[in-house]
């Protein structure tokens, strides 16, 4: 009975602490935990290891940075030595070996912290981390309406002002060109968009359905050069009219005004143009449409998992294993300071 009567306080102590500190994990994201339906225990796992990693890697990069440092004294020296030169470099190579090493046994360790419907989740993320790139060419080719800006971002915005840089002439904002404005011009002057072509194999268009899309591609894209061309005429005269003396505040407000009237008409154009291109695909590959728009919607949760390590980040464009374009060379006047271990911080991945 006794241990019953010191228990009591015991448990209203740890309640009314946590109601005080809050969730034990704050800085783990909710979203993730939220999709793969964490336990708590399993939350602590994953930051747990994740903090491990990070103390390790905290040390590896610590060392990188005094060999970058030597790298430039030696670069830098009146007599190059190649033989220092080529073990600084290559102790930098076999570190980041290391961190890949400890990077695949994280990840490792991560996965069989998960449960078997877990693990499935996960490996749904990972498929639809997959499509991300062909969601985008999707949004691109006006299949998907743009995803809205975060809340709070400038552009958020309803106008067109935070993309507009004054007396910045011809910067005209673009609301969705054909893919990053890729197009070519025909005999008759008219411009031809450039239909990608993985869209056009993942959905399995037809010559019929393709030859529709670009008829209305390009008539979307006549009328954005057409608007746009008249921005960058209205941003000249804003540019004239900001350096004026006097000022003419009806003159510049009507000018904002007229582009911030051209942007919603291009924005309606896009939301017709993407109806119409929508209207011209089959059931199934409406359906398959649908998936890269999912796959899109998930965009956060999956950085979430990258960040927290529980998915690969995308591969990038280096094609070296090496860190050797990223040695910083010492000023050959100033000498390098020492650097000291940085302690790693706890991670934030979003919320």
């Amino acid at each position: 009975m006794k241990l019953l009567v010191f228990a009591a306080p015991l448990l209203y102590a740890t309640a009314s602490l946590a109601q005080t500190v809050g969730p034990l994990y704050p800085l783990f994201p909710p979203s993730l935990k939220d999709y793969l339906q964490l336990t708590d225990a399993q939350v602590g796992t994953v930051v747990g290891l994740d903090a491990a990693y990070d103390q390790f890697s905290a040390g590896k990069q610590a060392r990188i940075a005094q060999l970058r440092a030597s790298i430039g004294d030696l670069t830098n020296a009146d007599t190059l030595d190649p033989a220092a030169l080529g073990n600084a470099y290559a102790e930098i190579e076999a570190i980041n070996r290391d961190l890949r090493d400890k990077a695949n046994q994280l990840r490792s360790d991560l996965a069989k912290a998960l449960t078997p419907a877990q693990a499935t989740r996960l490996k749904s993320l990972a498929d639809a981390q997959g499509l991300l790139p062909l969601a985008s060419t999707a949004e691109c080719a006006n299949f998907l309406a743009p995803l809205p800006s975060p809340v709070g971002s400038i552009l958020a915005i309803n106008g067109s002002l935070g993309s507009f840089l004054t007396a910045s002439v011809g910067a005209a904002f673009t609301p969705g060109v054909v893919c990053g404005g890729s197009y070519s011009v025909s005999s008759s002057g008219t411009p031809v968009p450039a239909f990608p072509n993985d869209l056009t194999a993942y959905l399995g268009l037809s010559v019929d359905q393709l030859k529709s899309a670009v008829s209305l591609e390009a008539g979307y894209l006549q009328f954005t050069l057409d608007k746009q061309a008249r921005i960058g005429q209205l941003q000249q005269t804003i540019a004239g009219l900001t350096v004026a003396d006097p000022l003419d505040p009806l003159a510049l407000g009507s000018a904002y005004a007229e582009i911030e009237a051209i942007n919603r008409d291009l924005r309606a154009k896009r939301a017709d143009l993407q109806t119409a291109l929508n209207q011209l695909l089959t059931a199934p590959q409406a359906a398959k449409l649908k998936v890269l728009n999912d796959a899109r919607n998930l965009q956060s949760v999956i950085n979430a998992a990258v960040c927290e390590s529980l998915l690969l980040a995308p591969p990038t464009a280096a094609f070296r294993t090496g860190d050797f374009s990223q040695v910083v060379v010492a000023n050959p006047v100033v000498p390098n300071p020492p650097v000291p271990t940085p302690v790693p911080p706890a991670r934030y991945c979003g919320m």
